[in-house]
């Protein structure tokens, strides 16, 4: 009888550990998408209120070697994904115009695309490698915000989904 209880006590401590680390993972998904998409609608409002003369500069200070800014004729993100909600969402309450058309496509991707970036600097790069380490099942977005002028925005970024997030309290 105790070997059972005890049993079903580790059943249960193992089932509710499963569920705080899927849920950290979410959080931590969440997060690193949901900066990117703030980004993204900061430079729409800044691009909106700006002259075109000053858009270039506005893009090169917004360009990372991990989010890349760009402008175009048309949007890179074919379709809005069933699981960017959340993304939309605060690019929508950023820009307070419901309205605004907006796609993000959030997506896995096979192989490493993450290769040191261009324009890294040398002191930079072990860093990155070391960040990147056994990371697995990476994503990537695309959001295509249209601008005020009829163009559109289009932002890249790709990240690792993280790994297992145990808190030493676990």
């Amino acid at each position: 009888m105790l070997a059972m209880l005890l049993l079903a006590l580790a059943i249960t401590q193992g089932l509710g550990l499963l569920l705080l680390t899927d849920e950290r993972n979410r959080a931590v998904r969440a997060a690193l998408g949901l900066e990117a998409a703030g980004r993204a609608a900061n430079v729409v409002l800044l691009l909106d209120d700006a002259p075109a003369d000053l858009r270039p500069s506005i893009l090169r200070a917004a360009d990372s070697p991990l989010v890349r800014f760009e402008l175009g004729a048309e949007p890179e993100a074919p379709h809005t994904s069933s699981n960017s909600d959340v993304v939309l969402r605060q690019i929508l309450q950023i820009l307070g115009e419901p309205e605004r058309e907006v796609r993000a496509d959030v997506h896995a991707l096979a192989g490493d695309p993450f290769p040191t970036p261009d324009g890294m600097p040398e002191a930079m790069r072990p860093m990155h490698e070391a960040m990147m380490a056994g990371r697995t099942d990476p994503v990537e977005m695309t959001l295509s915000i249209r601008l005020a002028g009829r163009e559109w925005l289009n932002v890249r970024t790709m990240f690792h989904r993280p790994g297992l997030q145990l808190s030493p309290q676990a």
